[in-house]
């Protein structure tokens, strides 16, 4: 998935479906592969799968809650974060995704206080600079997006490997210092 080989991605998911067909976090993988590779109802139905099998599934309410994001339902997809934050007792990850859905809502007030307590959480203890970087893409500002961006770089953070496909990173794909830092960390030439 992080390579962008979507087709395969969904492939090995779907054998690990079939090898434990009652598993909700294998079915919220899946969601999230598809939801990664643009297949949105698809997601949905593996988001609805996981939450028949544990409604209280934190995971699958946020994967659910990307994927209305993707399709513009922004209304959903914050009640999504906001039930997969109150599962989760208050997710850094969920507030990050919350941040953004609201900043993408118009919700910028909301947004940006989500990323003041980030900001402020992230002196007391490690918290991933992608993190504050979603909200400031969700708020349109590249400049600081960029400035948490090197930031995750310098931390090492895991994921800057999948930001080169990640939905809702769009913005910060067309810019030059997008495809420099991907060359930097060896995806793309």
């Amino acid at each position: 998935m992080a390579m962008g080989r979507m087709d395969e991605a969904v492939t090995e998911i779907q054998r690990a479906q079939e090898l434990d067909p009652a598993s909700a976090i294998i079915d919220t993988t899946a969601a999230h592969i598809l939801n990664q590779a643009g297949r949105y109802d698809e997601a949905l139905e593996q988001c609805r799968k996981a939450l028949d099998l544990d409604h209280d599934f934190a995971l699958a309410h946020y994967v659910e809650g990307r994927t209305y994001e993707q399709k513009g339902m922004l209304a959903e997809a914050i009640a999504e974060f906001q039930k997969a934050s109150e599962l989760s007792g208050g997710s850094h990850i969920l507030m990050s995704a919350l941040g953004h859905a609201y900043a993408l809502s118009g919700k910028r007030a909301e947004a940006q206080q989500l990323l003041v307590q980030l900001v402020s959480l992230s002196k007391q203890r490690y918290i991933p600079a992608v993190y504050m970087m979603a909200i400031c893409v969700g708020l349109g500002d590249k400049d600081q997006a960029f400035r948490w961006l090197n930031q995750a770089l310098q931390d090492r953070c895991d994921y800057v490997i999948y930001l080169q496909h990640e939905p809702g990173m769009e913005p910060l794909r067309a810019d030059p210092r997008f495809r420099a830092l991907m060359r930097q960390v060896g995806l793309s030439s």
